[in-house]
């Protein structure tokens, strides 16, 4: 099982691939580990050792998820990202970095910590008024080198194209 979850955990990139996870957690591994793994424990009258339950942490390469990414804004609009960092351990630090589009230099704003593995952050306001934007986030693991969504950053990053003013 937990291979199977590792390569799970390696699709994951949107909503309804995270509601694939949350099935399995509430639907499948009831039935197929819980409760066989409880009465087994009853049978044997004790509690199964650590090493006979499936493990809570993740291991794998550190992973970036945005699940709902935007591809326009109204001017003067912020972004709000959620982003789910999937890694061993919480990183080093957390950004995103933005510029107008084709642009040179990024503007950068950490990632605040929500909980778990989520993260929260947001483009300000400003920076949709007068240009369209590309963006991406950085991760820097523990050990490692960066980690960035869209992986192909800072070659190729997110566009965010500002609409019409009356659209």
């Amino acid at each position: 099982m937990t291979e199977v979850y590792r390569h799970l955990l390696a699709t994951v990139s949107t909503t309804g691939e995270l509601g694939t996870v949350m099935n399995w957690e509430s639907h499948i591994l009831p039935g197929l580990l819980h409760q066989p793994g409880e009465e087994l424990a009853r049978l044997l009258d004790g509690p199964l050792p650590p090493e006979a339950k499936l493990s809570t942490d993740y291991r794998g390469p550190t992973r970036i998820i945005v699940p709902a990414v935007r591809t326009s804004l109204e001017p003067g609009e912020a972004l709000s990202l959620r982003v789910l960092i999937l890694a061993e351990h919480p990183p080093r630090s957390a950004v995103i970095r933005w510029r107008a589009f084709g642009g040179s230099d990024f503007a950068t704003r950490p990632l605040s910590h929500v909980a778990r593995g989520v993260y929260a952050g947001t483009l300000p306001a400003e920076a949709t008024v007068a240009a369209d934007l590309e963006y991406f986030v950085e991760v820097q693991p523990r050990i490692g080198t960066p980690v960035r969504h869209p992986v192909t950053a800072p070659g190729l990053n997110q566009t965010l194209v500002r609409l019409p003013e009356r659209w």
